[in-house]
């Protein structure tokens, strides 16, 4: 719980449906496979992706991809944080789908589609991801890990 790393994983395809020039839904599959960290040194990215990819988290062998399909998308007014829109959606990792809202900041600028999240938070647990879950019964506090997974999302799609 006290330490964090940073990285990214990229978007392998996607779609997003706009009707009147406003977004209606839409999904995206992240690929597992190409997680990639971006704070730690060369010597250790290795150890620390492939522990990632494991069954212990994201088993990319067995599910290489997640997804996250757009079912709900609310205009927001006067947002504190400057975001536009609620998107609500079903995220599937490791085989289980859950459904999550998110903030999201939303336009269109021509034929070029942007979206937004600020950082926010999922239960990875929620998931099947368990491994040194501060929750799991047995689990050494200093050895634990938070449950907690930091998120943020930039799409940009092209019409």
């Amino acid at each position: 719980p006290t330490g964090t790393h940073l990285g990214t994983v990229p978007v392998a395809d996607g779609q997003i449906m706009v009707a009147e020039g406003s977004v209606v839904g839409g999904k995206f599959t992240i690929d597992l496979r190409k997680i990639e960290n971006t704070d730690l040194p060369a010597e250790k990215k290795g150890d620390l992706v492939g522990h990632l990819q494991s069954e212990d988290f994201f088993h990319v062998e067995k599910y290489p991809m997640a997804e996250f399909s757009i079912v709900k998308v609310q205009p927001v007014e006067n947002a504190e944080d400057g975001t536009t829109h609620q998107l609500t959606g079903n995220l599937t990792m490791r085989g289980q789908q859950r459904s999550i809202t998110i903030p999201a900041t939303v336009s269109m600028d021509g034929g070029q589609f942007k979206a937004s999240t600020p950082k926010f938070t999922i239960d990875r647990t929620e998931w099947g991801v368990n491994y040194g879950s501060t929750s799991a019964l047995g689990v050494v506090k200093d050895k634990a890990i938070s449950d907690e997974l930091g998120l943020q999302i930039m799409l940009v799609a092209n019409k």
